[in-house]
């Protein structure tokens, strides 16, 4: 019996931990996602759906505030988040990442600075792809 109240408790703990606020799919199992109202937002993967909300992996952590799609790519801007203190955002650096759809290993690229994420969208053949999704920065 302890065993079984144990296990409750633990599964209400971790399942009022992974409160869903906010998700919004991109493109294919690449979702935006924002799980609390500190700011924490990044692009996450479905990679099952054996649980309610699925099992997720983070592919572009946060602060995401900016991403754009096409058939064939996802591109996202960051802000860097330095957990030293909780949700300590760095608006002076900004992180771009790509990741390419048509690749299923190997197609996440990033953080990049700004000059190698033209050169990789140059390579892709990404040049008309643009930022046309954009979120509140947050000012910490």
């Amino acid at each position: 019996m302890r065993k079984l109240i144990l296990y409750i408790t633990l599964f209400a703990t971790i399942s009022s931990c992974t409160q869903k606020v906010y998700e919004k799919n991109i493109a294919k199992d690449y979702y935006l996602k924002k799980i609390d109202f500190n700011g924490i937002q990044f692009v996450g993967k479905k990679t099952d759906s054996i649980l309610e909300n699925g099992i997720w992996e983070t592919i572009v952590p946060d602060y995401v505030f900016a991403y754009g799609s096409n058939e064939n790519m996802i591109i996202v801007k960051t802000h860097p988040n330095y957990y030293t203190n909780q949700w300590n955002v760095d608006t002076t650096k900004t992180d771009f990442y790509v990741i390419d759809l048509n690749k299923d290993e190997k197609n996440i690229y990033g953080p990049l600075l700004e000059y190698q994420f033209e050169e990789k969208m140059f390579d892709l053949n990404g040049d008309t792809i643009e930022f046309n999704h954009f979120f509140p920065e947050i000012k910490k």
